[in-house]
């Protein structure tokens, strides 16, 4: 495994990405030991897939023929350090973002495991790893379509009854950290531009749509702070004034 640091090696081959997903695949447990290796093939996955995505179609027909997605699945179960979910998710965001096929992007989103991603239990006690988990699901909410909406969703007698993607964004909406919170509304703006009836139904119902009414909340409480906080600045002009012209 540590040969990869060692060898002579054409950086962006497909040989290079066969040898990156073998390696991965014979990884039992992520320890100390191994997890800067595993980092970087993960790493390295994300930016051979992009690669190949503008200039050979091989590329990601390998990564679908050793059912790479499951592997991501597996190293995340096996390992319990926090740098292998952060670049996990990372390596997911990169790319969903940089990917152009239409065929690649339904692939990544028409199995399970991204749904099994979006709903894992990480320690979001490290506020960077919940930075990398926001981003992921902003980057998938930015390829939503009509037909790649469905892929999230749960239905029953033709409703709505899960999606998982809008539910666990929601939960960090007012998020103390104002980049979470832009990330969050931006994904629920690509949400409702997709306009799927069935999925509107969903978010208008409880307990979605306190979502919306906590926004208002939110909004009017931010406009309250910052009309005293414009109130107070303008009596201390007045005040300092009119100090200087009794001077």
């Amino acid at each position: 495994m540590w040969s990869s640091f060692w060898r002579s090696r054409d950086r962006f081959s497909l040989d290079e990405l066969r040898y990156f997903i073998d390696q991965l695949q014979k990884v039992q447990i992520v320890n100390n030991v191994n997890k800067d290796f595993v980092i970087e093939a993960l790493r390295s996955i994300s930016e051979l897939i992009t690669y190949g995505d503008q200039h050979d179609s091989n590329y990601f027909e390998f990564f679908m023929e050793r059912q790479v997605m499951g592997e991501f699945v597996r190293i995340l179960k096996v390992s319990r350090t926090v740098s292998i979910s952060r670049q996990l998710l990372q390596t997911m965001s990169i790319m969903i973002q940089n990917l152009k096929s239409e065929h690649a992007i339904y692939y990544m989103f028409s199995n399970e495991h991204i749904n099994f991603l979006i709903t894992y239990a990480f320690d979001f006690r490290n506020e960077e790893l919940l930075s990398y988990y926001i981003s992921f699901l902003r980057a998938i909410s930015a390829k939503l379509d009509k037909n790649t909406i469905s892929l999230f969703v749960k239905t029953q007698n033709e409703e709505v009854v899960s999606f998982p993607l809008y539910v666990e964004a929601i939960r960090f909406a007012f998020h103390e950290e104002n980049m979470i919170r832009t990330a969050v509304r931006a994904l629920t703006l690509n949400v409702y531009h997709v306009g799927d009836e069935f999925v509107n139904r969903f978010i208008v119902k409880a307990p979605h749509a306190d979502y919306f009414s906590s926004l208002l909340t939110f909004f009017r409480k931010q406009c309250i702070d910052l009309n005293g906080l414009v109130s107070e600045t303008l009596k201390l002009r007045y005040n300092h004034c009119d100090s200087c012209s009794c001077g």
